[in-house]
């Protein structure tokens, strides 16, 4: 039998009725259950933090050419960390919208390869020079490459920060760095199951805080290098 365009027309109308039913009862992500924000306002790259990056780095090579030049110029390096902790947190809780739970293991897997790789063949550089040439004197700074490698130069440097110098001591911040990767991810995930959105973020300000204000507290003038 030949369809009229009036039986048409409804057979169009209960299509498109049925398939913007099927979009409003489909499932929400599981962490979007819980009130979290969708993967969508989380995921891709944010080209206005590339630049910022760029700004930093400039800043900080400038600095270290002469401090005079940019006074306060060490100010690049919080950039960088607030940089690493906005977006590495982006992405874990891009993973938690789609998935309801975070997957540490190739997180820390990821931030291994990306990290040590590269720390390695830096500190094993230095021990040839150190070894072969006079332009390091080791003169027992083995430990130097030791907490190097294994990211603790930043707890050393915070007790002592006359302890050692040398080509390494710049990888405080990689320790800072890796130690945030390590812990921040654990306590993120037990925030968002345990507790609702808005005590997550109540919770993430007061972190936040608390460091600052123990720095204030171990302040002193007289170790401005201090970390």
């Amino acid at each position: 039998m030949a369809s009229t365009p009036d039986s048409t027309a409804v057979e169009t109308t209960e299509t498109v009725t049925a398939v913007t039913s099927r979009r409003r009862t489909a499932p929400a992500a599981p962490g979007a259950r819980r009130g979290f924000p969708s993967a969508s306002l989380h995921s891709g790259r944010v080209g206005a933090l590339d630049g910022l990056r760029t700004l930093a780095v400039a800043l900080v090579v400038v600095y270290h050419v002469d401090h005079s030049l940019v006074p306060g110029g060490s100010i690049a390096v919080d950039v960088f960390f607030t940089l690493s902790g906005f977006v590495i947190t982006r992405l874990l809780l891009a993973e938690y919208s789609r998935t309801g739970t975070l997957a540490l293991l190739p997180f820390y897997r990821r931030r291994w390869l990306r990290l040590v790789p590269a720390l390695l063949a830096v500190c094993a550089v230095c021990v040839v020079l150190a070894t072969t040439t006079s332009l390091w004197s080791f003169d027992g700074s083995w430990e130097a490459v030791g907490l190097a490698a294994t990211f603790l130069t930043n707890v050393f440097r915070a007790a002592d920060s006359g302890a050692y110098g040398g080509p390494l001591a710049h990888t405080w911040s990689l320790g800072v760095e890796e130690q945030f990767y390590l812990l921040w991810p654990l306590l993120l995930l037990c925030l968002l199951r345990r507790l609702r959105p808005r005590t997550v973020l109540v919770c993430t300000a007061a972190l936040c805080v608390l460091p600052f204000l123990w720095r204030c507290v171990l302040w002193h003038p007289d170790a401005v290098h201090r970390i």
